[in-house]
């Protein structure tokens, strides 16, 4: 391959858009999967493609021609809080949530069930079908089972949508919501879902009993779930809670769901911004 043809054409013709720069009265191309210089990758046989990162690419260029090439920004990392430590000796110390794998009913449609569960008496205060896993569907599901069985002390779940997020603190819109009603989100480490293993056990019995075929239709799906909570959680003897029901061993919480949250106030030494979508904020204008 001529570099300095290939380079010609990126620049006159066009050639994929891609810059280019010169060393040593050569034109090297700059671009993703292309031969450059010998003196930048090595030699390479004529017709042979060299995949390199991007980022390599323009790092061993300003290197070689003695030019800083801007390096494209990395994107920041948000930091996890690691294992969940909490401990669970009552009802609604831990409630547990999480989205059961989707699948289609009969009709075609995508059924995403949301699951949410107690931590000490398993109880499965919810199973519902929902089209997707929008915090929109999510919300009037949390705000039912709040009102019906009260607040907990914290939910844990992991890190997808609409739990958490990768802006300040993985904060989402909904797990935001339930901080400002008194619960704290809890979120287990990325690809650990043993560290929920109390809801992964449930689901796999939910899997099994009620998706295997799946339902005609959302609405005959939910009649499934319907009859697997009851009998989950009023006939079913578990070992862990010595061969009780769910249902003997749960009870509601003390703290009530408030119909209208409180106005966010803070100190008068607090400087008060507005945080965008991406957990940044502005300061002096900056």
């Amino acid at each position: 391959m001529d570099a300095g043809g290939e380079a010609e054409e990126g620049l006159e013709g066009g050639h994929w858009g891609t810059p280019a720069v010169e060393a040593e009265g050569e034109l090297v191309e700059v671009g993703l999967e292309v031969i450059v210089s010998d003196a930048v990758v090595g030699t390479a046989e004529p017709g042979l493609e060299v995949a390199k990162d991007a980022m390599d690419v323009r790092q061993e260029l300003g290197r070689s021609l003695g030019c800083g090439l801007p390096l494209r920004r990395q994107r920041r990392r948000i930091g996890h809080p690691g294992k969940p430590t909490s401990q669970i000796l009552a009802p609604n110390d831990v409630w547990s949530a999480d989205y059961k794998r989707q699948f289609r009913t009969g009709d075609g449609r995508y059924c995403y069930p949301l699951t949410v569960a107690d931590g000490f008496s398993r109880y499965l205060l919810g199973c519902q079908a929902l089209t997707s896993t929008a915090v929109e569907g999510a919300k009037p599901i949390f705000t039912r089972l709040f009102k019906e069985y009260g607040l907990p002390k914290r939910i844990r779940t992991d890190n997808g949508v609409p739990f958490a997020t990768n802006t300040l603190a993985r904060l989402s819109k909904l797990s935001a919501w339930w901080v400002r009603l008194g619960v704290l989100p809890e979120l287990i480490e990325p690809g650990r879902p043993a560290q929920n293993g109390r809801h992964e056990r449930m689901h796999r019995t939910l899997k099994a009993e009620t998706t295997r075929p799946a339902a005609s239709s959302l609405a005959a799906q939910q009649r499934r779930f319907n009859v697997f909570r009851e009998e989950f959680n009023h006939e079913r003897p578990h070992e862990a809670l010595d061969q009780a029901t769910p249902a003997a061993c749960h009870a509601p919480s003390p703290r009530p769901m408030v119909d209208r949250l409180p106005p966010l106030e803070y100190p008068d030494r607090f400087e008060v911004r507005y945080v965008s979508a991406n957990g940044g904020i502005r300061w002096n204008s900056r």
